[in-house]
């Protein structure tokens, strides 16, 4: 009976991964070596039958238990850097999704600015090209008080040409070497220039006196 019993034990494990047989396979290798020694006890007609069968005890044979602690271990790291990989995936993947979401959004906003600016300043030019067409020389004009206009709120010096020869009596001064900001607001400073100096008509003569140079 022992030496059947061990047989059909052998049998099945042989057959089964020892790690199946330690873990989730326990009664499912019970199962099987009852029903395969039943059919060798049905078979030399014992009149023995076989209730049950529970595995106590699943140890891997002594000359291969480093090796099978080895590899529990490795399945064991195996396991663990899954866990890691998982727990990283779920982690970078979300943020990854959001950042590439705001920098779409970013783009989408920048590109409709970028278009409403083009089409407002098209439309500005288009409605100056239609005032030009009915009205060159009103909207030349016009355009040339503008940029005159402009001209001048950036110049912070003004000299008057007192002269009446140039077609212009104010003429903006912008020196190029000053690099101290003036701001904006500020009123222009108009220099006008020095009066010409005025020489004093000689004193009259008094009775008696001579002019300087005659001889008496």
């Amino acid at each position: 009976m022992k030496i059947a019993a061990e047989g059909a034990l052998r049998e099945v494990i042989g057959r089964t991964p020892i790690q199946a047989a330690m873990s989730d396979k326990r009664q499912q290798i019970a199962d099987e070596t009852r029903q395969l020694l039943q059919q060798l006890l049905d078979s030399e007609k014992a009149g023995i039958e076989i209730t049950q069968v529970q595995l106590q005890r699943v140890d891997p044979p002594s000359a291969v238990i480093d090796a099978f602690n080895d590899v529990q271990r490795a399945r064991a790291d195996q396991e663990r850097a899954r866990n890691e990989a998982e727990a990283y995936a779920n982690d970078i993947l979300p943020r990854a999704r959001g950042d590439a979401e705001h920098t779409r959004q970013d783009a989408e906003a920048y590109r409709t600015s970028v278009v409403n600016l083009a089409e407002g300043e098209a439309d500005a030019f288009r409605a100056v090209y239609e005032s030009y067409k009915t009205a060159p020389e009103v909207t030349a004009w016009r355009l040339y008080l503008e940029s005159v206009d402009d001209m001048l709120r950036k110049s912070t010096k003004v000299i008057v040409d007192t002269s009446g020869k140039g077609l212009a009596s104010v003429t903006p001064y912008m020196p190029v070497t000053e690099s101290r900001p003036v701001p904006r607001y500020a009123p222009p400073t108009i220099e006008r220039p020095a009066p010409p100096s005025v020489i004093a008509p000689p004193a009259p003569l008094q009775s008696g006196a001579r002019p300087m140079g005659e001889a008496r």
